[in-house]
């Protein structure tokens, strides 16, 4: 790109950018294995995104031990098996879980630019879009930025 975007621009995000957008926190974050919270996080459009099984195996037994010890704690002394039931019964999801980065793929229109310096990349604009549909702004459609340099 050797124009700056401005504000109305529509581009055409492929396989391959890095972007920043809105993903659950559980696929980038390597603590929050077990969470559905969202967090704007880059990453590579296209990529599949996933929980490794060994990563979330050891996230789910470290639960398992730390609600035995509650329940012990209480002088009630509770089986793995009847844990993992509790959890299940809460729709505790203990599959391996997959992130297709590739929604992001398709045409999107600058709504915002804003010059940054953060004193490591030097002066770069942040460039936020919303995705369309149809050719026209999609008001439920995906925000996502990202930073073009600026020389």
């Amino acid at each position: 790109m050797s124009e700056l975007l401005q504000k109305n621009d529509v581009l055409s995000i492929e396989k391959g950018w890095r972007i920043y957008a809105k993903i659950p926190d559980k696929f980038i974050v390597s603590n929050r294995r077990l969470s559905n919270k969202m967090g704007n996080h880059d990453f590579i459009v296209g990529e599949i995104l996933n929980v490794s099984d060994s990563e979330k195996k050891r996230e789910i037994n470290a639960l398992i031990s730390s609600i035995k010890e509650a329940f012990r704690h209480h002088g009630i002394d509770v089986t793995d098996s009847k844990v993992i039931e509790l959890l299940k019964s809460f729709r505790f999801d203990m599959k391996i879980e997959e992130f297709d980065t590739s929604i992001f793929i398709g045409k999107y229109i600058v709504t915002q630019t804003e010059f940054m310096n953060d004193g490591l990349y030097g002066t770069q604009l942040k460039v936020t879009l919303k995705k369309m549909k149809n050719d026209k702004l999609d008001p439920n459609g995906f925000e996502i930025y990202f930073y073009q340099d600026v020389y």
